[in-house]
């Protein structure tokens, strides 16, 4: 039940913040930090973790604590093995 619901949010933030990034700033394999921010104001803060894990360079994200790099990386990891 629980990867069900990861899926749901996950699908949400894809469909939300594709056309936003594609229209602002052209198709590209990765966006900055700042481009997905600026795009993510409304989302709640577990899916700017998604967005930042799913349109971001993981080498280019900067974490303030050990908890939240093992979260987003744990997010990344379902996400690769969900859709890839």
């Amino acid at each position: 039940m629980i990867r069900y619901l990861q899926r749901r949010r996950t699908k949400k933030v894809i469909k939300r913040l594709s056309p936003l990034l594609m229209k602002g700033y052209g198709s590209r394999d990765y966006y900055t930090v700042g481009q997905v921010e600026a795009n993510s104001i409304e989302l709640c803060k577990r899916q700017k973790q998604i967005a930042l894990a799913l349109f971001c360079e993981y080498t280019s994200l900067k974490f303030d604590s050990d908890k939240e790099k093992q979260a987003v990386a744990a997010i990344r990891q379902d996400i690769a093995n969900d859709y890839f």
